[in-house]
């Protein structure tokens, strides 16, 4: 009955206030009521608050959007509407939504637009009649002051606007106080002496910078008696953490699925977040493989080719969470992309054991270890001659004790991977699997042509000039090394790449004994894609990856669908390391120079695509921003699905990953300059009966999908919204 005596009471409260309106709104301001349809209709759970108003709140919410969702408050402003505009869409973005709170900011358009025709008292009715709906509907508002403004730029005929928005604000605080309703006053925490916004405040005479929008906050959580959800650091941050923290309970985390080839050594560390000191426990463990409970570390070997299905735990004080591991001993390995970090991106040629081991223990020490994230890399740089038992490559003075590195790595309970390629010499001018000389000498270094650490000198001689295949191949030695050490993955780069040295790497390690993730670099021919998938565990599909939007949109977006066909699990299109966080490619590093949201469309396009991870940032030095889009436990999962299937471009800026529990991960992305309304209809994705919908960066279920009709969202420029959709039980 409530909702049916809606309309009449709307009527009835806002027809003496507009019938006294002098002024007639732009056309365009009236079309537009349905501007938040489709956002609307996504709203399941209740809002705590609706920011309700004009260009002020819907700048509020592009500026801030992550504060805005942290404490669950919507955003719904309109630029250029007047109060009588922001009226007849009250019901839909404010009233139908049933919010605790709705925050009613508005008056200056009114003021910009009358010419001095309107009256203050007749603005004034319209915002009263926004209250005692809400009241009367059991919704709680919040009165505000308007801001100050020394003028009104698009508006200057109408003279000082101070004391039109002084006389308003003078209504609203005597009609707050005498009817005990919440106010806040933003006139006062915003105006100098004279009635101007304070300068350090102001993007222009009427609209807030950040930092003003930082006072309003302050100003509104005040108002409402609530407290700040997140640090002042990330409040303030210029890059939103989308990511919520782990909770203080276990969670297991990581593969559904992993593969071992029977008799090569075994080694999987639980990944779970939580408080420690935390147990393990590992039900169904096939013979052959044992669990350190404390270390949640499983090593071992299985002699028989089989399937196990294991049941993973991890206990603390507050409770206790699992996860179900299959384990498949057989012919494949890799059977989920590769989870970890590389080296190139951050220290380049610059590389050591001291970095790269400092990096291990940063993997463990800052929890991405227990997201999942479980290889420790080393890129070009470790080489030094020929020698030892077998004249394998032998590690230069940077790398006095490969051996041990490899052995510390292993104790995290991580795994180790190294760089080669079969040119005599490598793209950083190291030697590689091939020489020209029977006894693996390489002559730039027998000449002299070489620094200290057998790095061809550049000042020298021209790197190109070691890019060739020499006469005698050194890859059976150089694996048995890697077998000695621990090697538990390859990087191995030449372009392009041909059958030929990719096949005679290939059966080296096959034959090895142990399990090397194979994966070919820089890049693999397309017309070949069935040999790189036969050989291969993952394989370039492209050049190198740089920190720039263009870089990133034309490697994700223009360079990876026809590679679709062939991704299954054991074998995965790379589209090379991830660019976030603080890289450099040299000695020096610098943060990424790629933006948030960026930043977000990359991680999600990449997880989306199936493609191997690799993190290229300094592990020591990560910020929140940066840590929060890489444990993200939910995004990895739609990277890590069993399926291993690659997204899939439905229609401009839709693309759609089926998962093995029959949901779907979509991605909306905005590849342009500008804002834009990106969406999909569910029935032309196949979806029927009911589904829910999950917002994967916030860890938020938006509600259930209406199959019946299109689903949209205002995506950022260079912006995504990434989305599980799935079967509701």
């Amino acid at each position: 009955m409530k909702r049916f005596l809606l309309a009449a009471l709307l009527a009835a409260v806002i027809a003496p206030f507009a019938a006294k309106a002098q002024v007639k709104p732009d056309d365009r301001d009236w079309s537009r009521f349905s501007y938040y349809a489709s956002d609307n209709a996504l709203v399941k759970n209740r809002p705590v608050a609706v920011l309700f108003g004009d260009s002020i709140t819907s700048m509020w919410y592009s500026l801030d959007k992550n504060w805005l969702n942290a404490h669950s408050f919507l955003g719904r402003g309109i630029s250029g509407q007047t109060t009588m505009h922001m009226l007849p869409r009250f019901r839909p973005d404010v009233l139908d939504l049933n919010p605790e709170y709705v925050v009613i900011l508005a008056g200056i358009n009114d003021i910009a637009r009358n010419n001095g025709r309107i009256k203050v008292e007749n603005i004034f009715g319209n915002l009263v009649s926004m209250v005692e709906l809400a009241r009367a509907l059991g919704i709680k508002p919040v009165m505000c002051t308007v801001l100050p403004a020394r003028e009104i730029g698009w508006r200057k005929q109408i003279g000082d606007p101070r004391p039109g928005i002084d006389s308003l604000n003078a209504l609203i605080r005597n009609y707050s106080e005498a009817n005990n309703i919440p106010l806040a006053d933003y006139h006062t925490a915003m105006k100098t002496e004279d009635g101007a916004m304070i300068p350090a405040y102001e993007a222009d005479a009427v609209h807030p910078n950040i930092e003003g929008y930082k006072v309003m906050e302050e100003v509104l959580l005040k108002t409402l008696g609530m407290t700040e959800v997140q640090s002042p650091e990330a409040a303030t941050s210029s890059m939103p953490i989308l990511t919520p923290q782990a909770p203080k309970t276990p969670k297991v985390n990581g593969p559904k699925v992993f593969g071992v080839r029977p008799g090569s050594p075994f080694l999987y560390r639980i990944p779970a977040t939580g408080e420690r000191p935390m147990n393990f426990e590992a039900e169904g463990l096939p013979k052959g493989l044992k669990l350190n409970s404390r270390t949640g570390i499983i090593t071992g070997k299985i002699k028989k080719e089989g399937r196990w299905t294991v049941t993973l735990k991890a206990k603390n004080s507050l409770g206790t969470g699992e996860r179900t591991l299959r384990i498949i001993a057989g012919d494949e390995i890799c059977l989920t992309p590769p989870l970890g970090w590389n080296s190139w991106n951050v220290w380049g040629n610059s590389v050591s054991q001291e970095k790269v081991l400092r990096s291990a223990k940063a993997l463990v020490e800052s929890g991405l270890a227990d997201c999942g994230w479980s290889y420790i890399n080393i890129d070009d740089g470790w080489q030094g001659i020929r020698g030892g038992k077998g004249n394998a490559i032998q590690p230069n003075s940077k790398f006095p004790d490969m051996q041990g590195l490899a052995d510390e790595i292993h104790g995290m309970g991580l795994r180790f991977g190294i760089y080669s390629g079969p040119w005599t010499g490598t793209y950083a001018g190291h030697i590689g699997e091939t020489c020209d000389n029977p006894d693996g000498t390489y002559d730039f270094i027998t000449k002299g042509l070489c620094d200290s650490v057998y790095k061809l000198d550049r000042s020298k001689l021209d790197r190109k000039i070691v890019r060739y295949f020499g006469k005698y191949s050194f890859v059976k030695a150089d694996v048995a090394q890697w077998v000695k050490w621990g090697v538990d993955y390859l990087k191995y780069d030449w372009y392009p790449n041909d059958e030929v040295h990719a096949a005679e790497m290939a059966e080296a390690l096959d034959g090895c004994g142990r399990d090397i993730v194979y994966s070919l670099s820089n890049h693999a021919p397309f017309a070949q894609a069935p040999v790189w998938h036969r050989l291969s565990n993952a394989w370039r599909t492209t050049d190198d990856i740089r920190d720039t939007w263009s870089s990133v949109r034309r490697i994700g977006f223009d360079m990876q669908d026809r590679w679709a066909p062939f991704h299954t699990p054991g074998h995965w299109p790379d589209a090379d390391m991830l660019v976030v966080g603080k890289v450099g490619w040299g000695p020096k590093s610098r943060d990424s120079r790629l933006t948030a949201d960026e930043q977000y469309t990359h991680i999600s396009l990449w997880a989306l695509l199936a493609s191997p991870l690799l993190i290229g940032c300094d592990l020591e030095n990560l910020d929140p921003f940066t840590f929060g889009l890489l444990s993200n436990t939910e995004v990895l999962d739609v990277n890590q699905d069993p399926l291993g299937l690659q997204a899939s471009k439905v229609s401009e800026g839709v693309y759609v990953k089926p998962l093995e529990d029959g949901g779907l991960a979509v991605g909306l992305f905005n590849t342009g300059d500008t804002p834009a309304q990106i969406g999909f209809s569910p029935r032309r994705l196949g979806l029927f009966g009911k589904m829910t919908v999950r917002d994967l960066w916030r860890q938020l279920d938006l509600g259930d999908l209406d199959i019946d009709s299109n689903w949209n969202a205002q995506v950022a420029p260079h912006g995504v919204i990434l989305l599980r959709i799935s079967p509701k039980n």
